[in-house]
């Protein structure tokens, strides 16, 4: 599935419709010095920020996880924003990218230490820094949501 082939209502994603311009998200893309996955770019056209319904994943054996919102893609440094997560957060490692957060605040992350263009899902206790890979990339991620 490519990721123009994401049908983001069968996610029960709904949200504000904020839209972010191709130009705005290369410039956070700049100054995070990466390089966002497709079909994240799709999603925050559909709907920025973003909440979800099929949002459960499951992570290291016998834990589930689950987004409880995405957070919004602006070019500002706005509390809660992934430019904030991402450049004002002690407790997110350096090379991590949070873009939405569970209900118990752990934060869901590009992983982008190994590699600037492919990201792993991460899944981080941004208090413990405990962290645990949740999938190789996003489009896999979105593959493992479930109700």
């Amino acid at each position: 599935m490519t990721s123009n082939q994401w049908n983001w209502s069968d996610f029960g994603l709904v949200g504000d419709n904020s839209c972010i311009s191709f130009e705005e998200i290369e410039q956070i893309e700049s100054i995070l010095d990466i390089k966002f996955p497709t079909s994240y770019k799709d999603l925050v056209n559909y709907a920025n920020p973003a909440y979800i319904e099929i949002g459960c994943f499951d992570y290291d054996l016998d834990n589930e996880g689950s987004i409880s919102d995405f957070f919004p893609l602006t070019i500002s440094h706005d509390h809660d924003s992934v430019l904030w997560h991402s450049t004002n957060n002690e407790h997110v490692p350096k090379g991590m990218v949070p873009f939405a957060r569970d209900a118990g605040d752990f934060l869901i992350c590009f992983d982008y230490r190994e590699s600037k263009l492919k990201p792993k899902i991460i899944f981080l206790d941004p208090f413990s820094q405990d962290l645990w890979i949740v999938s190789d990339d996003f489009e896999k991620f979105l593959k493992l949501l479930h109700a």
